[in-house]
């Protein structure tokens, strides 16, 4: 009787080990196994893009990366001022570093591993403001 149980017991701790080696619960990380170490997948892109859309001055978010370049393009509603749109263009970085493998943000957006670059323009394609976050860099340079 103490081999059998031994013998369950051995079978029990094999498959516990095999589904945690197989599943998951990282938030879609390996949904698109082609992306870079520091690129975002396509759930947390999509999320990312969500959570800036949910604003009512945003129309349209989108974004293009590489392993070490992000590009983050907004288009807001008219009434959008350009302190406004620095506000929103922040918020998208740090949207994105935290949703993806970048360093998290602080206080300050923060260094990172990824340079960003941020347009913010409206539906009439006028630019408002552009920005760019290199990656040793704490905060965006506004142009």
């Amino acid at each position: 009787m103490n081999t059998k149980r031994l013998v369950a017991l051995t079978a029990l701790v094999i498959a516990i080990a095999a589904a945690s080696a197989c599943g998951g619960g990282n938030d879609g990380a390996d949904a698109v196994p082609t992306r870079g170490p520091t690129e975002l997948n396509e759930v947390q892109e999509s999320r990312a893009i969500r959570d800036l859309t949910d604003e009512g001055e945003v129309l349209e978010a989108t974004m293009a990366q590489t392993a070490t370049t992000a590009s983050l393009e907004l288009v807001v509603v008219d009434e959008v001022s350009e302190e406004r749109a620095k506000e929103l263009g922040s918020k998208f970085v740090r949207v994105v570093k935290q949703r993806g493998p970048d360093r998290q943000t602080g206080i300050l957006i923060g260094i990172g591993n990824v340079d960003y670059t941020i347009t913010v323009k409206y539906s009439d394609d006028t630019q408002v403001v552009r920005g760019i976050k290199a990656r040793n860099a704490n905060t965006i340079a506004w142009k």
